[in-house]
């Protein structure tokens, strides 16, 4: 059981600092960001694709803290892994698509083509939420 907590501690620290420091990258270019979701070509709406390019980031502080300090894990980690399946939803339908800004996953990024290393990352990140979460239902 011990070996178990090490893999969630491990795992809830690595997770946090990558979302930490994706939504500090993200939030120190914030217009690049908008413009990033704007490349997606899925919401078609200015306002929207800003709301999404300021609350993201900020959302993705809210679990990386969460995961660092290890506080509201199981909401956390049912935050996660649902912004993980947007993810892998968005790569999924925008395979083989070359996106100008790049796919803004760890932030400001050069012309990135959307490839199947895209949806595995994000289907991992999701596996390892879904860690965090069945971890801290069978221990509460």
């Amino acid at each position: 059981m011990i070996l178990i907590k090490i893999l969630v501690i491990t795992i809830c620290l690595t997770l946090g600092v990558i979302y930490l420091q994706s939504s500090l990258t993200k939030l120190r270019s914030i217009y690049a960001f908008k413009n990033i979701v704007q490349s997606y070509e899925l919401l078609n709406n200015e306002y929207i694709e800003k709301a999404v390019a300021l609350i993201l980031p900020v959302l993705e502080i809210y679990i990386a803290l969460s995961l660092i300090l290890f506080k509201n894990l199981l909401l956390v980690s049912v935050m996660g892994g649902l912004l993980q399946i947007i993810f892998i939803v968005i790569m999924i339908i925008k395979y083989g698509k070359k996106l100008p800004y790049g796919c803004g996953c760890f932030g400001i990024q050069v012309p990135s083509k959307i490839d199947l290393k895209h949806i595995y990352l994000n289907i991992c990140f999701f596996i390892l939420f879904l860690c965090i979460g069945i971890y801290n239902v069978n221990v509460k």
